[in-house]
């Protein structure tokens, strides 16, 4: 491989290549990326394209992967000297990489995070199936935000211990409607909060999957996030939801939006619980009686598990992220 490219859609203007790696290179002329973008186009039903493209003493092959991002357009273009190709990398893959790069966009870890990629993606080899590096390509979002830990244990090479787990919650608003709203608006929000949440049942929220499907909706949890910074009005709310006037009465039936006089308000919030899997140790135990794991990978697992509890035992022992 010899450059990874991102390249952001831009309704207005077209492509705009953003970061490369290596970075001396110019980016490819404009044309080239209209050419992907074109190729995307008539091909909606694969996330991956293929486009061949010839200078005067090189033919390359460009593999791009289109992905959306907080409502924007992405390409993720990996490009190849033709006489010099290997097994391409599998889509499903190529996707995770490149939602990983666009969630560090904005950060400066994102020069280091390209180059990783990059480096990762030219030594990807199918010799051995299913090997360690693309096992971290898949688990690369876990192991950064260090749900995740890589060790090396003695007689197992390296293991993958799960030290934190997540869950996603219904969860009260951090900011409830102000003061100076009317005060009867104020009372009934207040009365009706409490009583929900008093006879909140998550086990049964969780069984309908209303939680995670809401999560996936990315015009409702647009709305939530634009609902954490303030009140809108319901004009403003039926544009987010693309002016689903069913979805919007089906969140004020369910409890996530609250309205009175016209203005809408957050009555539930979306967010991921991380906190550490106690609930695994009885696995571990069944695990290592039947031979599954070593005693090595069994007792490192534990103690990775009750090191916080050991540091600060008195904690409650989760985050809303």
């Amino acid at each position: 491989m010899e450059r990874l490219i991102i390249v952001h859609w831009n309704k207005s203007t077209g492509p705009e290549p953003i970061i490369q790696y290596p970075p001396e290179k110019t980016f490819p002329p404009k044309d080239l990326f209209l050419k992907i973008w074109a190729r995307h186009e008539l091909n909606k039903e694969n996330a991956m394209i293929e486009l061949e493209s010839q200078t005067e003493n090189e033919q390359f092959k460009y593999i791009s992967i289109i992905q959306e991002y907080e409502n924007e357009l992405y390409f993720l273009v990996l490009v190849y000297n033709k006489e010099k190709m290997i097994d391409i990398i599998a889509p499903d893959i190529l996707a995770v990489i490149g939602k990983n790069l666009l969630e560090l966009m904005n950060t400066n870890k994102i020069t280091r995070a390209i180059s990783e990629s990059f480096n990762t993606i030219r030594n990807y080899s199918k010799l051995y199936g299913f090997s360690t590096v693309n096992i971290d390509l898949l688990l690369v979002s876990f192991l950064r935000e260090n749900l995740i830990i890589k060790k090396i244990i003695p007689g197992s090479k390296e293991c993958y211990f799960l030290v934190k787990d997540l869950i996603c919650a219904r969860v009260p608003p951090k900011r409830i409607p102000d003061e100076d709203i009317e005060e009867k608006v104020l009372k009934k929000y207040k009365k009706e909060f409490v009583r929900f949440y008093s006879n909140y049942n998550y086990n049964q929220e969780i069984e309908h999957k209303d939680i995670i499907n809401y999560l996936l909706d990315s015009e409702v949890y647009g709305l939530i996030k634009e609902l954490r910074k303030k009140d809108i009005s319901v004009n403003e709310c039926l544009n987010l939801l693309n002016n689903k006037e069913e979805l919007f009465d089906e969140l004020l039936e369910k409890k996530y939006i609250f309205e009175a006089k016209g203005i809408v308000y957050l009555f539930s919030d979306i967010r991921f619980i991380k906190f550490t899997p106690y609930y695994i140790m009885k696995t571990l135990i069944n695990r290592y009686k039947n031979q599954e794991i070593s005693l090595n990978q069994y007792s490192s697992h534990i103690e990775l598990l009750i090191e916080r509890l050991e540091v600060k035992p008195d904690t409650v022992d989760y985050t809303v992220i």
